[in-house]
């Protein structure tokens, strides 16, 4: 039942109902994939190397060279490392989360903002009878309410939640931004592996090609490898964010679930992922002349 004192502002009324392919034969075994990510990562510093650019965790150990205002453990711009300037970060984050959780009550909500009456109602909820057909009774509620008022399915407030909370705060933007630079990131370090394997195994890609195999055969080889990569990855993965989504439900009670079409959609943004890592390593397997090899 919907009840409270409306008067000028926005309410929104939530209607819930209660209620085998052969290119095996020119693959030297299934181990090679496992030690691709230890390749990928030698050729990525013996590259970084060349080129003297700095990498791996050094950098902790340099001075941090900037100021912070607010510190709660001793710290020194010209003295300090970069791993005390993060420890400090750290430390800040926690003293404001900690403040925030202890200071934020319903009193102090209304003492904050004043313009907002403690008995306006922002949410309410209506309970169907048994039998009920939702659909119609959120267009009778859309009829005989004012226009200033939202209804909502179930489903609707579940999909508006979610449209805000990643499009309009900066929770959904810092994530979603995220998404994208992983994405990114996944698909330059499995091309790079890629793109090493076929360097390393280029004279048996020129003896396939010189015993009468095609370019498009060799090209499967390196689209199979790459979604074989991606597969040996994906199974970890998931067993890892499951035992993360666990815990999330035991820790906050959040309803946070692994639904098959959200595990549906990862692991179709993981294969496409894969396949334009293996289109963008094709450029190296055309080098494979076996005139120049042999």
């Amino acid at each position: 039942m919907f009840a409270g004192n409306v008067g000028d502002q926005r309410t929104v009324i939530a209607l819930i109902e209660l209620g085998p392919v052969r290119i095996a034969q020119a693959v030297e075994g299934g181990e090679r994939l496992v030690g691709l990510a230890v390749a990928a990562a030698h050729n990525a510093a013996q590259n970084l190397a060349r080129a003297n650019i700095a990498h791996g965790f050094g950098f902790w150990n340099n001075t941090a060279g900037f100021d912070i205002s607010q510190t709660l453990i001793a710290y020194s711009p010209d003295l300090s490392t970069n791993a005390r300037a993060f420890l400090v970060g750290l430390l800040n984050t926690l003293l404001v989360a900690g403040l925030g959780i202890v200071l934020a009550s319903e009193t102090n909500f209304f003492r904050l903002f004043p313009d907002r009456p403690a008995d306006t109602v922002n949410l309410g909820l209506v309970t169907l009878k048994p039998g009920a057909d939702p659909d119609r009774v959120e267009q009778a509620l859309r009829a005989s309410l004012p226009d200033d008022m939202q209804v909502f399915t179930r489903p609707e407030l579940t999909a508006h939640e979610v449209r805000f909370w990643t499009t309009r705060t900066g929770t959904g933007l810092i994530f979603g931004s995220g998404l994208i630079v992983a994405v990114i990131v996944g698909i330059m370090v499995l091309y790079q592996t890629l793109a090493t394997q076929i360097t390393r195994q280029l004279p048996q890609f020129a003896t396939l090609k010189a015993i009468g195999y095609t370019n498009l055969f060799l090209n499967g080889i390196v689209l199979a490898e790459a979604v074989s990569v991606m597969l040996i990855a994906f199974v970890p993965a998931f067993a890892v964010a499951l035992a993360l989504y666990a815990v999330i439900r035991s820790e906050t009670l959040l309803p946070v679930i692994m639904s098959p079409t959200e595990l549906g959609a990862v692991l179709a943004i993981t294969t496409a992922m894969s396949v334009i890592s293996a289109f963008l390593s094709l450029g190296r397997l055309r080098r494979a002349d076996p005139a120049e090899v042999f």
